[in-house]
């Protein structure tokens, strides 16, 4: 029998990025990954709390779809 994939949640957390979630004990989350998207090198880029990452997707694909202020879609692999 194949191995059972943790329940993960891709959240989009604005300055902080993307962090990738194991919910499989939901009292007690744990980080599996981030990604951070914020540049402060970006043009036009501010460090208001609402900048960054802000939209996420998950289709099942095998990627990752980011909304980021700045730098506009990411495309990253799923974990």
């Amino acid at each position: 029998m194949p191995p059972r994939a943790l329940p993960r949640r891709y959240i989009a957390y604005c300055l902080e990025g993307l962090r990738v979630l194991d919910v499989s004990i939901p009292p007690r989350p744990r980080e599996l990954a981030c990604f951070n998207t914020f540049r402060e090198s970006d043009p036009g880029r501010t460090p208001h709390l609402l900048e960054g990452a802000i939209g996420v997707r998950v289709p099942g694909d095998g990627h990752v779809y980011v909304v980021d202020t700045s730098r506009g879609l990411l495309v990253l692999d799923e974990l």
